[in-house]
């Protein structure tokens, strides 16, 4: 076995998916996409449920060609490759509902993906984002968006037009709690817990007054100003 399946073989478990993957790393490596878009179609794909679940694939891109055949699905789980960049024709998933993308290397985040006409819950956590898009049309049907350990510091301005309902910014590189964040009326829950540099919070974020409704776990140095929150 070569070294380089060796490792993928440290982090997959499971021996059918490890086999799965095998052959799409190397069909990927020798840029046969039409094979490995094969393999994916065999792969977890339950178009009765609309599911497809990709996760520790080994997937180091997804192909264009590939979501042509799967504009039914509403869920889609990518958790656990080694994705770097989202593919532009992601739009014709008009149908996607839920879209987790956990443990990638992920640097940016496209306008377009935080467009996606249904799209209610987005979990991009543990990938290597810097940055989201300062020009985008956020969708009103996006309530849930799990960012929580990346390399953010700030957070666009046009943010503030979000609908979200829940946010997770943990353990990123935020010194001060972002402007927008308080002008997005319909969060209910927000956790910041592990921005090592954060000291203070804004008293506009009053609305958030429990503790299942402000997480700020490992944050020793915040002086809190809003009074009906019990900091502990």
């Amino acid at each position: 076995m070569r070294p380089r399946f060796l490792f993928l073989r440290t982090f997959i478990a499971d021996k059918s998916t490890f086999r799965i993957a095998v052959p799409i790393g190397l069909g990927l490596q020798h840029e046969r996409k039409d094979a490995v878009g094969i393999i994916l179609m065999s792969t977890n794909c339950n178009k009765m449920q609309k599911k497809i679940d990709w996760s520790s694939l080994a997937l180091a891109e997804i192909d264009p060609s590939w979501l042509q055949n799967i504009k039914w699905v509403e869920k889609l789980f990518l958790a656990s490759n080694v994705l770097t960049s989202i593919p532009r024709n992601m739009h014709i998933l008009y149908k996607l509902s839920v879209l987790d993308l956990t443990r990638n290397q992920l640097r940016s985040v496209p306008a377009h993906l935080l467009q996606l006409p249904r799209l209610r819950d987005l979990r991009l956590s543990e990938n290597k984002i810097v940055e989201l898009p300062d020009k985008c049309e956020w969708s009103p049907s996006l309530k849930a968006l799990n960012l929580s350990d990346n390399l953010l510091g700030t957070l666009p301005r046009n943010m503030a037009k979000a609908k979200l309902a829940i946010l997770h910014i943990a353990r990123n590189k935020f010194y001060e709690v972002p402007s927008c964040i308080s002008k997005i009326t319909t969060l209910r829950s927000l956790d910041m817990s592990g921005n090592l540099g954060l000291t203070k919070l804004p008293l506009e974020l009053e609305r958030l007054t429990t503790n299942e409704m402000l997480k700020l776990e490992d944050l020793d140095r915040v002086s809190v100003s809003i009074p009906k929150f019990n900091f502990s």
